[in-house]
């Protein structure tokens, strides 16, 4: 609930740099908390309407990348990896 409110009050300060950045930090570590579900290969451990949620996340990093300097980086590009191998028939 704080990314939210976060969020409305840099975008009603007219902050949409802070805005951009704190999103971009919450899709960061929405998609690094995936990895354990990519990670396991059984069937049905992670759904296609997901998979298909951190492709749209993946085709918006490379459109729009972001380097932070930090391990985040390296556990997202992780995650890329692992989607990638999920999508191997």
């Amino acid at each position: 609930m704080m990314l939210e409110v976060q969020t409305l009050e840099n975008l009603r300060s007219g902050n949409i740099a802070g805005t951009i950045d704190k999103l971009e930090y919450n899709l960061d570590w929405t998609l690094i908390a995936l990895t354990p579900f990519l990670e396991k290969k059984p069937e049905g451990l992670i759904e296609q309407a997901d998979l298909k949620e951190i492709q749209k996340a993946k085709d918006y990093r490379t459109k729009f990348p972001r380097k932070t300097g930090t391990q985040a980086d390296t556990d997202v590009a992780k995650v890329f990896a692992l989607l990638n191998e999920q999508s191997k028939p």
